[in-house]
């Protein structure tokens, strides 16, 4: 990417990956994550991994972070917000492709971890 001059990058994950000062999960957040700790803790490891990466490349990152991916149309509507405010548990995978698209030229979550639902 610095060869090429390119700064930004956009990439997905999970709520599982936690925004500390950010989120405030409620019960329900707790319980998924421990559930994903426990079955598929491979996952939440390798997703910390992936942000100590871009937290270290210098580069301009946003991390999009979403809930479980439906394949409902999009309504072209969504929220942004953090793991247990202004969030909900589900998102139509056109909708979350909506917005990392607008992530290319919004900088308003660099270096951030928002997440997106309905």
């Amino acid at each position: 990417m610095a060869e090429e001059g390119i700064r930004r990058i956009i990439s997905l994950s999970g709520g599982g990956l936690p925004a500390e000062g950010h989120d405030q999960p409620k019960l329900p957040d707790k319980i998924i994550r421990l559930l994903l700790k426990t079955f598929a803790g491979q996952v939440l490891t390798d997703a910390k991994g992936h942000l100590e990466v871009l937290r270290a490349s210098g580069l301009e990152w946003t991390v999009v972070r979403g809930p479980r991916l439906t394949d409902a149309p999009g309504t072209g509507t969504y929220r942004v917000g953090w793991v247990g405010v202004n969030a909900s548990t589900q998102i139509p995978r056109d909708d979350l492709a909506r917005f990392i698209l607008t992530q290319v030229e919004d900088d308003q979550f660099v270096s951030e971890l928002p997440f997106v639902s309905t």
